[in-house]
């Protein structure tokens, strides 16, 4: 929460770094604010994934 994430956004992150989760594929930018996640938006997914 002192992130500025939503709570909804925080359980996201919380349950990702409890399982050592470090992507997320979204197009919610509000992820770029944690130092430990990457996010890859969907086109950004696809083309690496091919």
């Amino acid at each position: 929460m002192k992130s500025g994430l939503d709570p909804r956004d925080a359980i996201h992150v919380a349950t990702m770094l409890k399982y050592n989760i470090l992507t997320i594929i979204s197009e919610d930018h509000d992820f770029d604010k944690i130092d430990d996640v990457e996010r890859l938006g969907f086109e950004e997914a696809l083309e690496e994934f091919r």
